[in-house]
């Protein structure tokens, strides 16, 4: 993705950052020995494991601390993508290398441990309200205490930014399920977006400065102006090679577990929501979707009733909870 200066203003969008901690004290080979039902919920955790950045490097560290687990190594290049960190051209003014600590862990079924890393930055300033995000997974072998990649790549799974009055925003929610009954854990991507329509790029386009891109004629304001999307949920079946996208795609199965937010307590789907629909409930929105993650499900209910005003909303992002 790449941003225009001409969209920066001097607007504030002060962004902080949160970790919540979770208490545990379950060793790591009994979690990986974890066996798979396809009926049960599979077991996630954010307390087993925790992310150390040194510079340029990255340690895999097992907690707690005070049990004097040895770090593991990551080898930059898995969480860093070398095209995409010396991209000269790139004018993102976001990190979205900027990974958090914590590190969501679940039983694969063999043995191994699926890890999952979650990275997130956003403006602090300017109307261009920039975010960017990336979801990364290893897998983690505890008897030989070694480390591999996951197989498949997300790219950015979180953005945001606003340019010529028209929001960009999208979001790939994370589950896990065994969705093929072979023991193993499959990882599921659910991609949700909001954006502005265009009815093509040969419309004319008037001049002078109020020059914008046609919209449909039946879209008259900066709320009707945009549309919200929550696409079918995409699987990666568990193979020896690490997972891999599934031919079949069976659809959302009646039992799966969500991977949590982390760095975040809101997406940049939920935060764009209710800029223009004042609402972070679904229903309130142009389309309403088939699945509602548990975080905005709670978020919901925990909205004042008196919290109606959306510039209220950036001190949520990136975790803070004044």
């Amino acid at each position: 993705m790449r941003y225009s200066a001409s969209g920066l203003a001097h607007t504030c969008w002060p962004t902080l950052a949160l970790f919540l901690v979770f208490a545990g004290s379950i060793s790591a080979p009994s979690f990986a020995q974890q066996h798979i039902a396809k009926d049960h919920a599979i077991a996630v955790s954010t307390h087993r494991f925790t992310l150390q950045r040194e510079g340029d490097n990255f340690f895999l560290q097992p907690l707690p601390l005070a049990a004097k687990h040895p770090r593991i190594a990551i080898p930059k290049d898995w969480l860093v993508p070398p095209h995409d960190a010396d991209d000269d051209e790139d004018t993102s003014p976001v990190d979205p290398f900027n990974y958090d600590r914590r590190v969501t862990s679940f039983p694969i079924g063999n043995g191994a441990i699926g890890l999952r890393f979650s990275s997130f930055d956003a403006m602090t300033e300017g109307s261009l309200a920039a975010a960017e995000g990336r979801d990364v997974f290893l897998i983690y072998d505890p008897n030989e205490g070694k480390l591999r990649q996951g197989g498949f790549d997300l790219g950015i799974t979180k953005k945001r930014y606003q340019e010529d009055g028209c929001f960009r925003a999208q979001m790939v929610h994370l589950l896990v399920a065994d969705t093929n009954n072979d023991g193993l854990t499959d990882i599921g991507a659910v991609k949700e977006e909001i954006w502005c329509p265009e009815t093509g790029e040969n419309d004319a386009v008037p001049d002078g400065p109020d020059a914008q891109k046609k919209l449909p004629s039946e879209l008259t304001n900066i709320v009707e102006n945009h549309l919200y999307q929550q696409h079918n949920v995409i699987w990666y079946i568990y193979t020896p090679q690490g997972w891999r996208l599934d031919p079949d795609q069976p659809g959302m199965p009646d039992t799966f577990s969500e991977l949590p937010l982390t760095g975040i307590v809101l997406s940049p789907v939920d935060f764009v929501g209710e800029v223009l629909w004042h609402s972070l409930d679904p229903k309130s929105w142009v389309d309403r979707p088939r699945y509602v993650p548990t975080y905005r499900k709670k978020l919901i209910a925990e909205t004042p009733r008196d919290f109606k005003n959306a510039r209220n909303w950036p001190r949520f992002e990136n975790g803070q909870r004044k």
